[in-house]
């Protein structure tokens, strides 16, 4: 199709003319444009209130419009002439990709002729490099400045990227580790773009070089697409920096790049630009907006004192409003606090050193006890886990506890009712930590999450896929807290217990392996010190499971899974084990494994005298995989078939889905591949909605094989590039490594 052709048919479906600022015009025009955006037909359909056979109808409405005969052809088009489309729509909408957080959009105070230098400066130069202490107000600079350019339309595109411990993506909180890597930078540009696959399409045969340097390639051909503001704040430390640096090298001309940080590394290289203190005027003018805050009045010459005092450290002048402006101060408090601190000790900790001592007394305990409580927490801190771990009797109370906390400038409101502390605030409180009583407020936090967070979860649904965006929303939080418990050991093994026996189906199907691996690697260790065998043999189980995830073929997980088997005890999930070691010998692809598989799977059906639908369906399903493996087609196609529609029958959604998937594999080897792809299709949409990460990834291998039996070219290298990328991402590199050896015909 022609430029002009494809601009007459955009016109047409999705904008009436060039004038139309409306992004779509019908449900038709919203469907293809949600499909574009990579919107499941699921997704597409709960969000227009429409079927997915009216999705379908729609999408391939489109095809036809546009002249082409698959879905995949249609995304190429629109690939073909993204900037018709793209450019369009950045002119109307200004920025158009920003993961900036919403809760840190106010103007600093006395930054405005910083600001506006910086501003200069990113016009200008490529990379800028703001150094300053901590409690200089960096962070609040840099955002202001990012705040400007997104509401004056700078860049099409503006990222944020923080050392810390979480990260907002389209308005989505995720959790991503304090210590930056190259990979996880690049991940967090693409996720910004939207276009997440471009990590999983970069994995190539020539080593983890040629795989950063694909890359890079990848990220640089995207950011010529787009005017883009990169900002990385708080890399402070040299490893921070070796990942940054290999990141921002060779980048577009187009793309601007702000470093925040308390020191320069290669300082010959950049612009450096020096976050002093403010000056005197505006140290006052923030003295003033803060005692009007507080509803505080303050003598001229008590303001002036202050503001020589901290010297302009923005940070300081908060921690002394904060105690100047508690109820029955008088002046003689604030001489004596101007008193006692001569320049150059350490200004910032002797103004903590008053604030928490005066947190500490009789009428301010409630607020340590928060303080000291919002210290556990690695992730921001929710509000309800801050009350019961204080046993607070009323929230009128917790709310005082609060406001004085924020009146002392000592934590910081980080979303809707979250709290966090200041780095430096943090960094004081680790230095004075009492083990006692952090240990018993522990106790309480993991008491609150395993009631609060993990009890829903519990171990009889757990081969069912849930709904686990609260326990996504607080991981960083809840891996810590289960940490915690097993370094306890063996003082809380049954906690342990619990709380393993409620994330293993997370774990599992939410691609949490490292934690997973690790946790079981300390109960099998455990329970064997307990001479629990029950608990070892279930733990010995799932270990296996976890290494048969990321290698069919491995000789360890077979060994674990028969010293399960071999403890001989009675456990919930032993028919499970027993299915789990007809599986091993399937993936061994052998006659005789197979053989040996059916036996196995005889002998689980033998371990109930009562078997559940659930556990039915699973030995249905184990069942046709062996007869697939023995090529007696019609036979495995039954078996599927019957466990789906038992799986139908009792609302098991994975279930259903897995053994559709088996009814997959037998349409293609039979041939009848346009049947098999609409199945994959809708297989795929339900996997990705239910975040079950290993399915994924392999209902990316069958598209791939798919498109090779077609003949597809294009399919073949989006669907072969996913696979492999998110087999990659899984540590699953045997299955890689065999899609990695496939080549389309004729390469």
């Amino acid at each position: 199709m022609s430029e002009e052709d494809f601009e007459r048919c955009y016109r047409e479906l999705i904008r009436k003319s060039a004038n139309n600022t409306q992004a779509v015009t019908s449900t038709r025009s919203q469907v293809v444009v949600y499909w574009l955006q990579g919107w499941t037909y699921v997704t597409i359909a709960k969000s227009l209130q429409i079927s997915r056979s009216t999705v379908s109808k729609y999408l391939q409405d489109a095809c036809t419009q546009f002249e082409v005969s698959k879905l995949q052809d249609l995304r190429v088009l629109f690939d073909r002439y993204e900037y018709i489309w793209n450019a369009e729509d950045r002119e109307q909408v200004g920025t158009a990709f920003d993961n900036l957080p919403i809760s840190h959009c106010q103007q600093p105070i006395g930054r405005e002729k910083d600001i506006d230098r910086l501003l200069k400066l990113i016009d200008n130069r490529n990379i800028v490099w703001l150094k300053a202490i901590g409690g200089c107000g960096k962070t609040t600079t840099i955002l202001a400045v990012a705040n400007r350019c997104k509401n004056e339309h700078k860049f099409d595109a503006i990222v944020y990227i923080s050392a810390q411990t979480e990260a907002i993506i389209n308005n989505r909180r995720i959790p991503v580790p304090a210590q930056r890597t190259r990979l996880d930078i690049y991940r967090q540009i693409f996720n910004t773009f939207d276009r997440s696959e471009l990590m999983y399409a970069s994995i190539s045969s020539m080593g983890e070089q040629s795989n950063y340097d694909h890359l890079h390639d990848c990220l640089c051909q995207l950011l010529q697409q787009y005017r883009t503001f990169l900002i990385f704040d708080n890399f402070d430390t040299d490893e921070n920096y070796s990942a940054l640096k290999q990141v921002i090298h060779r980048l577009p001309t187009s793309t601007r790049i702000l470093v925040g940080s308390r020191q320069v590394f290669d300082e010959q290289n950049y612009r450096v630009e020096q976050l002093q203190f403010l000056d005197l005027l505006d140290a006052k003018i923030l003295i003033w907006q803060r005692l009007r805050d507080r509803r505080c009045k303050l003598t001229d010459e008590q303001i002036d004192e202050i503001a020589k005092y901290t010297r302009g450290l923005p940070l300081a002048i908060e921690f002394i409003i904060g105690l100047v402006s508690i109820p029955g101060r008088d002046l003689s408090d604030l001489n004596r606090f101007l008193s006692g601190n001569p320049y150059p000790q350490d200004l910032l900790n002797y103004c903590l050193e008053k604030a928490i001592a005066q947190l500490k007394s009789k009428s301010l305990d409630r607020g340590y006890k928060i303080l000291q409580s919002i210290a556990l927490f690695p992730d921001s801190a929710p509000r309800e886990a801050l009350i019961s771990i204080g046993d607070f009797q009323s929230v009128a109370t917790f709310d005082r506890g609060i406001k004085e906390l924020l009146n002392l400038s000592l934590i910081m409101v980080f979303d809707l009712d979250r709290y966090q502390l200041h780095p430096v605030v943090r960094a004081y409180l680790n230095n004075i930590s009492q083990p006692a009583t952090s240990n018993h407020l522990r106790h309480l936090l993991m008491r609150w999450y395993y009631d609060r967070f993990v009890t829903p979860f519990d171990e009889s649904n757990w081969q069912e896929w849930q709904d686990y965006r609260s326990l996504e929303i607080e991981w960083i939080n809840l891996a810590e807290v289960v940490d915690w418990c097993f370094y306890s050991f063996p003082h809380l093994y049954q906690e342990c217990i619990d709380f393993w026996n409620c994330l293993k189906g997370f774990t599992l199907f939410c691609g949490r392996w490292e934690e997973r691996k690790q946790w079981l690697e300390w109960l099998i260790s455990a329970a064997e010190t307990n001479r629990d065998k029950p608990t070892q043999a279930l733990a010995l189980y799932h270990q296996s499971f976890t290494i048969t995830c990321m290698n069919e073929t491995s000789s360890k997980a077979r060994d674990l899974a028969l010293a399960a088997w071999e403890l001989d005890v009675d456990f919930n999930d032993r028919f499970n084990l027993a299915a789990h070691i007809a599986t091993l010998h399937i993936y061994q692809k052998k006659h005789e494994s197979f053989v040996l598989a059916k036996r196995w799977l005889e002998d689980a059906y033998n371990l109930s005298t009562n078997l559940s639908a659930v556990n039915l369906g699973h030995l249905k399903y184990c069942q046709a995989q062996a007869e697939f493996g023995l090529n007696h087609l019609d036979l495995a196609e039954t078996l599927y078939r019957e466990a789906f529609s038992l799986a139908q029958s009792i609302q098991h959604r994975r279930l259903a889905v897995y053994n559709q998937g088996g009814i997959i594999k037998i349409l293609i080897a039979k041939g009848k591949l346009d049947e098999a792809e609409i199945l994959l299709l809708d297989s795929l949409s339900c996997l990705i909605e239910n975040k079950d990460a290993r399915a994924t990834a392999v209902c990316y291998g069958y598209l791939a094989i798919l498109s090779k039996k077609k003949e597809d070219y294009d399919g073949w290298v989006k669907w072969h590039q996913l696979a492999i990328g998110s087999f990659q991402k899984l540590n699953m590199q045997h299955k890689a490594s065999e899609l990695i050896k496939m080549q389309f015909i004729g390469e």
